[in-house]
């Protein structure tokens, strides 16, 4: 269950960064998840 709940932060993180265009942060987020 843990881990359900860190990959929707990660998918929080990653709403977030888009809506910024904050590409170069959002990297890192992408590859963890991959």
């Amino acid at each position: 269950m843990q881990t359900l709940l860190r990959l929707n932060d990660r998918m929080g993180e990653i709403k977030l960064g888009l809506e910024k265009q904050d590409w170069t942060s959002l990297f890192p987020v992408i590859s963890f998840n991959i």
